[in-house]
């Protein structure tokens, strides 16, 4: 079975799906969640046909898949009450069996757009016009600019779902509009992954996020296989989620 293909039957407005290495890899994605879960499989089928629930759900996937195909974590649930009726993206276990309540944020291209200092007013204007994914054009996630938005607006959209007192982990993940080594950035900011744990504190003022993690697939030049680039950053001393290497 084709698993992207049966998820995918439909033509998209923009060029989503012109890289069969990017395609094959969300085989993979779709192809483990079917067997984890064939009713969330079945469920979120419809997401794909709106290119925001698409770009959500693509992020959601790559985590799933992630946690309990990369680094063999066991999923507890998928979509596990949060905080106040509201739903979370999935639970998983720890090394050590500790119950972690994860978010997945995947932000918005437009919103990382506007932020990109590279280009001009009238240039985001013309871009932002256009559809989202251009066959041949590659994006960027990496200017100290554009991360530090990216976590402030993944925090204050997470936070509302967690619940204080529970091991939350926050995972921010450049969508495939944007995916150029975003750790390479992280390391070049002024005070690295510190400037990032500042970030979190002066938006959880509360200390509700435990760990945050940067989770980024990258398919390397000459190379025909995806590596999951990943950081995981702890914040305010508390644990982090017990993990493998930086790459994978």
């Amino acid at each position: 079975m084709n698993f992207y293909s049966d998820y995918f039957q439909h033509t998209p407005q923009d060029d989503f799906g012109y890289s069969p290495e990017w395609n094959q890899e969300i085989n993979k994605w779709l192809e483990f969640v079917f067997y984890l879960n064939k009713d969330y499989y079945k469920k979120n089928k419809k997401r794909v046909l709106i290119d925001k629930q698409r770009n959500e759900l693509l992020g959601e996937l790559k985590t799933i898949y992630f946690f309990g195909k990369i680094l063999r974590l066991n999923i507890e649930d998928l979509e596990p009450d949060g905080k106040d009726y509201t739903k979370l993206d999935l639970s998983i276990k720890d090394l050590k069996n500790n119950l972690w309540k994860v978010e997945v944020k995947a932000p918005s291209w437009k919103g990382q757009l506007w932020k990109d200092s590279n280009l001009s007013e009238s240039q985001k204007r013309i871009r932002v016009s256009k559809p989202k994914y251009i066959n041949g054009e590659a994006g960027s996630f990496s200017s100290e600019e554009e991360i530090k938005y990216t976590v402030e607006d993944s925090i204050k959209n997470a936070l509302p779902k967690f619940t204080k007192g529970d091991n939350n982990l926050l995972v921010i993940t450049p969508d495939m509009h944007h995916q150029i080594i975003t750790m390479l950035a992280v390391s070049a900011m002024a005070g690295g992954s510190g400037a990032i744990q500042d970030e979190i504190t002066t938006q959880d003022g509360t200390n509700i996020i435990s760990t945050v993690l940067i989770l980024e697939p990258i398919l390397p030049a000459l190379e025909n296989e995806v590596r999951y680039s990943h950081k995981f950053i702890g914040v305010n001393n508390k644990p982090i989620l017990p993990t493998i290497a930086e790459f994978i």
